[in-house]
Order: structure tokens, then sequence, then C-alpha cells
């Protein structure tokens, strides 16, 4: 899909700003929020060492670090004293609570925002991407893509800010600290220092696990996402014991990455808070003896200080951890990135003339094919015309280009050698998506939305009334299955189109088809997976359809194309014959030898192994 990201992930830092760079306001007052919270608490630190100092006699003359204090509460009482330390504490730390909330808000909008803008582009981006691109990918590649990387991504953009907060949230500490005891702080840093590095060989296999555990979920979500795509099928085959056992599998090898991780995290905090008592126990010890406070002040500025330091503790040591989970979150940058300048992916440049309403005569001029430069050519010199009124039908074995045809009508194919004209110009001029706009497709397999009836009609055409959508059922002969339904037109047809047989799904898009009344309808195999009940009703739906437009009937039923206008019959990418079904007859060629042996399925292998008179 894309290529893997490397485990150095100093480059993505560039294109991880990149993407916060729109929401940089957020980002810079989140980041000074969390400054000034800090702040704040580091203030009602200090306050919390005078409020310690005060006695029955009041302040003492010598406060340490902070005897600037004394002289501003001398005139009040002590318990006044107190009281006003208390109230101005509690005051900072409400201030402190109000603006960390705020920050946190702000950096969740980033994390929210970002992972809203590449969702929508990498979206966008497969759903415009061309159709070669797409048939060399899964869509389970796709939704790890939308759903799982850009939740990482979104994880990177709060991971960065939530570094810049608790990383100035630590300098304030350590500004403290060494205000209050600058030879006792660089003690400090250095347990510090050597702790942060055990830890941090503790992490190691937190990270490994993690890396595992990333390659091991892609294929755990491809094999869910395929196998609840083709369930059915699989009780139909009865290798539903088999799925169980692919995923078992799958979900297996994840699930051990996952509980080595959490075993490796789990031994983090009890080190963690082993090594954090040597490094406070080792403190009270030296700022009693060897490194006594600045200034002097008792045992409170002490008491202070190692409480500072306790508190400065945990942010210091979540750093490490706090930069490794980023480092792994930040790995989703480059696979986004990839993804999002793949050139392959990039959308095929269409013209910016739109169609009329038609009617509009649509040309394949000597059209040859092939998916791969190095490859055969699937189509090799076709030339067809489709007229307004007229019914055009395309039969041929499985293979000889059939369905390569309807994706060059529709633009969603270039010739390799030919052209593609409508009206006389190269279709390649005009804009994709305004000439499918007016093509009326029925695909091979009906695919149906669960949701109303409604709702699946108005697909094609979203401001289509009630009347619109009652007329079309009309013609494609389903609105007496749609009056029969419990919410009629409200009636969620379930998944795939569930609530209704094969022909009902059949004809309703066959309806759904005609809603937008085209100047071009395209039926793609349309009774290749019907019983003969329902072959006839969707062929009377396809006549009544066919009534004042241009029609292209795929299929390799001969009972479907026997009132075309004209029936040609494919081989290997050429015209075999060409003609209407009694012409083709009388000329006693390969079309009639398949009616005279009574074939009907021209993928029976009678069918395939039918020689072929030439290129008519």
């Amino acid at each position: 899909m894309t290529r893997s990201p490397s485990a150095d992930t100093g480059p993505a830092w560039r294109p991880l700003w990149t993407w916060l760079r729109p929401h940089r306001g957020r980002v810079v007052a989140s980041m000074v929020l969390g400054c000034l919270a800090s702040a704040f608490e580091v203030a009602s630190l200090g306050l919390l060492m005078v409020l310690l100092s005060v006695s029955d006699a009041g302040l003492p003359d010598r406060l340490g670090p902070f005897s600037r204090v004394v002289p501003l509460l001398r005139g009040l009482s002590p318990n006044g004293q107190r009281a006003v330390l208390v109230g101005l504490i509690l005051g900072g730390i409400a201030i402190r609570g109000v603006m960390w909330w705020l920050a946190a808000a702000l950096r969740e909008r980033v994390g929210s925002a970002v992972a809203a803008t590449a969702r929508r582009r990498i979206f966008e981006r497969v759903a415009r991407a061309p159709v070669a691109w797409l048939e060399g990918r899964s869509s389970g590649d796709h939704d790890t893509l939308i759903l799982r990387e850009t939740d990482r991504l979104s994880h990177a953009a709060t991971g960065f800010v939530q570094l810049g907060v608790v990383s100035a949230m630590a300098a304030c500490y350590l500004a403290l600290l060494f205000y209050m005891a600058p030879a006792l702080t660089v003690a400090a840093m250095a347990f510090l220092v050597v702790t942060a590095g055990a830890i941090r060989l503790l992490r190691r296999p937190v990270e490994r696990y993690a890396r595992r555990m990333r390659e091991v979920s892609r294929p755990l979500s491809a094999t869910v996402h395929e196998t609840l795509a083709a369930l059915k099928l699989l009780k139909v085959l009865g290798r539903t014991d088999d799925a169980v056992e692919r995923f078992d599998g799958s979900d297996r090898a994840f699930l051990d990455a996952q509980r080595r991780q959490r075993e490796a995290l789990d031994a983090i905090p009890p080190a963690s808070e082993l090594c954090g008592a040597i490094v406070v126990l080792g403190m009270l010890w030296l700022g009693s003896t060897v490194l006594p406070m600045r200034g002097g002040g008792g045992p409170a500025p002490l008491l202070t200080y190692v409480f500072t330091f306790y508190r400065l503790l945990p942010r210091f040591l979540a750093l490490p951890s706090t930069r490794a989970a980023l480092a792994a979150d930040l790995s989703a940058v480059p696979v986004l990135e990839a993804f999002l300048t793949d050139p392959g992916a990039d959308p095929e440049r269409d013209g910016e003339a739109r169609p009329g309403a038609g009617p509009h005569r649509l040309v394949l001029d000597g059209v040859r094919f092939r998916y791969r430069p190095d490859g055969p050519f699937v189509l090799d010199g076709l030339s067809l015309t489709l007229e307004p009124g007229r019914t055009v039908a395309l039969v041929g074995p499985s293979g000889a280009g059939k369905s390569t045809v309807v994706d060059l009508v529709l633009g969603l194919r270039r010739p390799t050698e030919g052209r593609v004209t409508l009206d006389g110009a190269d279709l390649a001029t005009y804009a994709g998506d305004a000439w499918r706009r007016r093509v009326g497709v029925v695909p091979q397999d009906p695919r149906l939305f669960d949701r109303s009836v409604r709702d699946n009609l108005r697909l094609v055409a979203p401001d289509a009334d009630d009347a619109r959508l009652w007329a079309a059922l009309e013609a494609a002969a389903v609105a007496d299955v749609v009056r029969r339904l419990p919410q009629g037109l409200d009636t969620r047809l379930g998944e795939a189109g569930a609530r209704l047989s094969g022909g009902e799904r059949q004809r309703m898009c066959i309806a759904r088809a005609l809603v937008v009344d085209p100047a071009l309808l395209v039926f793609d195999e349309p009774t290749s997976h019907l019983d003969p009940d329902s072959e006839r009703a969707v062929t009377a739906a396809l006549a009544r359809a066919a009534v004042g437009r241009t029609l292209l009937v795929i299929a390799h039923r001969l009972s479907t194309v026997r009132n075309a206008d004209e029936i040609v019959l494919l081989e290997r990418g050429r015209v075999v014959e060409r003609g209407a079904h009694a012409a083709l007859v009388a000329r006693d060629g390969a079309y009639a030898r398949l009616v005279r042996m009574g074939l009907d399925d021209l993928e029976a292998p009678e069918a395939r192994g039918t020689p072929a008179d030439g290129p008519a």
C-alpha cells in the first residue's frame, strides 16, 4: 500500500508541523496556558513553604529564598497570616486548574481538527483515485489509513503539544528548585538522569512490542474486513471454521504482542517508585547535611523543596515515555504522507467540458487497451458506435473485454491506443463526473445500501422528489414491490439489499439508474445471477428503460440480447461478429452455431470452445 516508515522518526517532525500549522494559534495558546498553570503551581508551592514556617510567634525573620514575603505579612496575627496564605494557595491552585483545563481543551481540539482534516484528505483521495490504482489495493488497507493511522496522527498532534507543556512545567519546577538550593538541585538532577536512563532501558521492550503490534494489526484488520464482507459466502461454502481459524491466527499474534507490551509496561511503575524513593531520601540526607538550603530557614524550606521535587519527579520521568509515545505515533506521519504523495493515486486529469442533456453519440474508434505496459491487449482494434435510441449488446466469454468496454465508455479508463469520442469530441475533454452523472449504470452485482428505498434511489439524484422516484420504480417494474414493504419508500433494505430478492435488487438498481433520466444506459450482466422468472422481469424492465435512450448491454446470456439493434460478439478483445440477431443467425457463423447448439450461457465450456470466424 505505502512504504513502511523508518524507525527514525526524526524526519516526521517537519511533516507533523505541516499538519499543525493551520492550528498554530491554538497550539501556542495551549502551551502558554500550560506555562502559566505551571507558574501558578510553583508560586503555590512557594507559599506553602511560607505557611509551614508560621508559628504562634508569627513568621521568622529569615525564610531562606522566600524571606521577601515576610514583610508583606508582618502586620497580621499568626492566624491571620495562615488564613491569607491558605487563601492565596487555594486561589493559585484554582487558577492553575482552570488554565490547565483550558490548555487541555485546546490541545484536544487541535488533535480532533488534525484528524478530521487527515480523514477527509485520505478518503477524498481514495474516492478520486484511478480505478487501476484501487484494484491493486485492498479496502482493509484503506480502512487502516482512514481510521487507525489518522487516529495515531491525532495522538501525535496532541502529544506534541503535551510534550511542550510538560517540558515547560518541568522547566518551571527546575527554576524554583535552583532558586531554593542550586547545589542540591545539581545533585538531584544527576540522580534523575541516572533514573531516567534506567527507565529508558525498561521502555525498549515496550517500544519493540509496540512496533510489533502495528505490524500485525494490519493483517488482523484486513482479515476482519474481508471475512465479514464475505461471511454469507463462507457460510454457503461451509468454511466458517476456516475463517475463524484464520482470524484466531491473526488475533493471537496481535494479542501476544499486546500482552508482552503490557508486561513490559507493568515493570516500569515499581522501578520508577524505587528510583524516586532513592532520590527523595538522598535529597533529604544531602539537604540536611552537606548541601543545605540557600539562606537557611529551618526544616520548612527543605520540606518544601522535597515536596516540589516530588511534584517534578513524575513529570520529569514522564518526559521519556511521552516522547517515546509521540515517536510511535509520529510513525503515522510518513505513512500518510507517502499515501498522499503517491503519484499512482493522483486522479486522472479530466477536461472541463460538460455534456448537454443529449441525446449523445458515443464512438470507440480503433481502441486498443491493456492494463500494464508489458501486458497483453485485452481490447485489440475495437470499433463501436452507440447511437441515440439504439440498443447495442456485447456478448462473449469471460475475458473477452466486455467489462473493459464499460470502463472506457464511463471514462474510468483511457484507451492505450485509439479514441473514445462523445459527440465528436474526445471523451477525455469532458469532466468525468459530469459525464457519468448523465449515464445510468446497472452493475452485474446489484449494489444497494443499508438505507431506505428513498435514500438508495436518491444516491444518484439527491434532489429528486417522490414523484420522480415512483416514476423510476414504475419504469423498472418494482413499484409494487416497494408498495408492499412495511414503510414503503422509508423501508430500510438491509445490508446489500437483503430484504429484496435477486431480481428485485436488480430492478431496484434499474430504477436508481432511471432517476437521473440518463442519456445513456449501461447494463453490465444484468441477468447473470437470476432465475428464469426474475430474468424475464428484468428483461422486460430493460425494454421499457431503453425507450428513447441509448442502451449498452453487456451479457453472456443470449436470451437477454435477442432484441438488441446490434449484437457484437467479442473474443479475446476482437470483434468476431456483429449485427442483429436474425442477420447473425442467417450468416451461419459463430453466433449462429451457439444458437443451434442451444447454448444460452456463454460462460459454458462449450461456448468458450466455439471457433471464431475472424473479425467482421
